[in-house]
């Protein structure tokens, strides 16, 4: 089992700002969102910080999300999962990077994953979402 560190204290701020957003906009899409959850299956599994499904799992491991949500942490390992999102059928990625105060979109649905303007999921952009998070003042630089 691989268990990376626990992330920094605005790691869980910029999550729960960010899934306020991701979640109104899912609810008005029809969709359901999900904070941290079990994606995969009991012995290949991922945590994605926020997620977005078609409608509510009915498992503790599910087998796919429309969207998940990451924020990048200082020595995480964010990027290395699309691969893994990719086989699970995930559409899109949102990343949300505490230190550039940024959010963006990565699209699935090739064999490399695509940053993207639109967020297709949610129907909103990029920008959009960046700016409605409260960043966190990060001072000195995270690490």
């Amino acid at each position: 089992m691989h268990v990376p560190p626990m992330a920094h204290a605005w790691h869980g701020m910029v999550q729960a700002s960010l899934l306020i957003a991701v979640g109104g906009l899912a609810v008005r899409a029809g969709l359901q969102p999900s904070g941290p959850f079990d994606l995969g299956q009991k012995d290949d599994f991922r945590i994605p910080d926020a997620g977005v499904f078609d409608a509510v799992p009915q498992t503790a491991f599910v087998a796919t999300a429309v969207l998940v949500v990451e924020v990048i942490s200082p020595d995480d390992e964010t990027f290395e999962k699309f691969d893994f999102y990719t086989r699970a059928g995930v559409r899109e990625v949102l990343t949300a990077d505490p230190q550039e105060r940024k959010v963006r979109v990565w699209r699935l649905a090739s064999k490399e994953p695509v940053e993207v303007v639109k967020c297709e999921v949610l129907g909103t952009t990029a920008a959009e979402l960046t700016a409605a998070v409260p960043w966190p003042r990060l001072t000195p630089p995270c690490s």
